[in-house]
């Protein structure tokens, strides 16, 4: 069964190899669709420059700690908004807002107001703090008032 997945697998990307190839000259012009032959090539000639390993480096960073940060916020607004319905009510509206917005939006209006170096920690906050919020709200709101009961009389 493995083996037939792998296979699957191999053929599936060959296709889509073939596509991009096909699709790549039609278009004819490298500058909007290169063909996969020139990203390979692009790619060797970076992979062995220091510099392309320490910007993904970077790059990992602003994300991580963009994600950090989205875990964070969700879950201490979702608390809040547990806590205090009408907090619910103020902080929904924008988080609808930033569910509902393309994601390539926030980025030219984030390239408007911040250095480009800070761009990937808000737009993976951005991302994340949606969710994050949603889910904890929803847990929070289902879980058995017996049970927050029996957890603060027993101290756990």
């Amino acid at each position: 069964m493995k083996v037939k997945k792998i296979i699957t697998t191999i053929v599936c990307i060959t296709l889509w190899l073939g596509i991009w190839y096909a699709v790549s000259a039609a278009v004819d012009k490298e500058i909007f669709l290169p063909s996969p032959y020139a990203v390979g090539k692009a790619l060797a000639e970076l992979a062995a420059s220091p510099d392309f390993y320490m910007s993904i480096l970077i790059s990992a960073r602003g994300i991580l700690s963009g994600f950090l940060i989205g875990i964070a916020g969700g879950i201490i607004l979702s608390v809040l908004s547990f806590c205090c319905g009408y907090l619910e009510t103020f902080i929904n509206i924008p988080i609808r807002i930033i569910r509902a917005v393309p994601v390539a939006s926030f980025v030219i209006l984030a390239l408007l107001w911040l250095k480009s170096s800070a761009l990937s920690v808000l737009i993976s906050a951005m991302m994340v703090l949606p969710i994050i919020y949603s889910s904890v709200l929803s847990a929070l709101k289902q879980t058995d008032r017996k049970m927050l009961e029996f957890a603060e009389v027993y101290r756990l």
